[in-house]
């Protein structure tokens, strides 16, 4: 239960997702290295001076924004996917009183809200 449950895999791209992170930084320094080489010396000679220098930066943060673009789609596809869901049952302690959840819900008869907090 937890983060973990919306952190499975479900194919595609999804299978790794701190793989994805770290996408941007590999286009930006294997496109350093293809414009250090011969073909890419040839490429940069058709564009402006200024240009060349930022070039890699520009890919690798055009590249941030589509994983992060493509990584915030699956996370809403799989969170909506719990909406609706009956949530699994667990003991809560409250002042005095221990209960469940389900017992919780069974006793007030109105909709229930649980919010995890973390202190960080």
């Amino acid at each position: 239960f937890g983060s973990r449950a919306l952190s499975r895999p479900t194919g595609g791209l999804a299978w790794a997702p701190a793989m994805l992170q770290l996408l941007p930084l590999a286009v930006y320094f294997l496109s350093q290295q293809f414009l250090a080489s011969e073909l890419g010396v040839s490429l940069l000679a058709a564009l402006p001076k200024g240009v060349s220098g930022w070039l890699p930066i520009c890919l690798a943060g055009l590249t941030h924004l589509v994983v992060t673009t493509m990584q915030k789609s699956s996370a809403g596809q799989r969170t909506a996917a719990l909406i609706g869901q009956e949530a699994p049952d667990f003991k809560i302690t409250m002042k005095e009183k221990t209960t469940t959840l389900k017992e919780l819900i069974a006793d007030t008869k109105m909709p229930v809200v649980v919010d995890f907090y973390q202190n960080f």
